[in-house]
């Protein structure tokens, strides 16, 4: 179970995060690094109440801000929807290499590390795209997750079309053509939601939806075969 930043700014103490029942804290929604400050103290004093935090963002952070706040991090989803600086200098107004650096330095510094994609029809899911995304996290760790996200038209998009799910199994086969060991197909029901054991194929982690339903590990490792499954699968790892 998890509590939301902005939640947390509604309860009195970190005493009453410990009250209703949460094991972390999740910055998301709106973009957690730019309240920097907020987002720091927040995550400092959940680490001294022994609360994991989990922070998601675009990773727009400089090397003095991951080396900051890592100590108080335990996970770092990071939303990589183009692997092309004409993409992010076009459309996000920015520029690729910084969030790259900022997966690289979270890494380094032993935070758990995720990586999301929403792929958009006409926008980045062309192979040079996909294959490119995919291509950095295999060099960097063929252990990071990396979450296909279907696209929805919405407030920022009003004209983009729904994802066909063709797209979003292209963009698996890519991935594990990179070798990935971890790929999500995410924003559809019913697919892709289980961690498979990259030695014997066997399902380890069974979700539906944002729930678990069955788990076949021993400790974090496959029950069938004893590989070591990448993860954080004890909530006291980093206190």
């Amino acid at each position: 179970m998890s509590l939301s930043a902005t939640f947390l700014r509604r309860i009195s103490s970190k005493k009453t995060a410990r009250e209703q029942g949460c094991e972390s804290l999740s910055f998301t929604d709106s973009e957690p690094t730019l309240p920097f400050e907020h987002a720091f103290e927040t995550a400092r004093l959940g680490r001294n109440a022994h609360l994991l935090s989990v922070m998601f963002t675009r990773g727009y952070m400089t090397v003095e801000a991951v080396t900051a706040i890592a100590p108080y991090l335990d996970a770092f989803s990071v939303e990589v929807p183009s692997s092309r600086d004409a993409f992010y200098r076009d459309v996000l107004k920015g520029s690729l290499e910084p969030v790259f650096d900022c997966i690289r330095s979270m890494r380094d510094l032993g935070i758990w590390v995720e990586v999301s994609t929403t792929v958009r029809t006409g926008l980045n899911d062309s192979e040079e795209d996909l294959e490119g995304i995919a291509r950095f996290i295999s060099r960097l760790d063929r252990n990071i997750p990396w979450h296909v996200a279907r696209g929805y038209p919405d407030d920022r998009v009003p004209d983009a079309r729904m994802t066909p799910l063709e797209t979003l199994w292209r963009a698996y086969s890519i991935g594990k053509k990179q070798r990935l060991r971890y790929i999500y197909i995410r924003n559809v029901l019913a697919e892709v939601g289980e961690t498979l054991c990259p030695r014997c194929g066997r399902s380890v982690i069974f979700r539906r939806d944002f729930f678990v339903e069955k788990m076949n590990l021993a400790g974090s490792r496959c029950n069938e075969c004893g590989q070591e499954i990448a993860g954080i699968f004890d909530s006291r790892a980093r206190r």
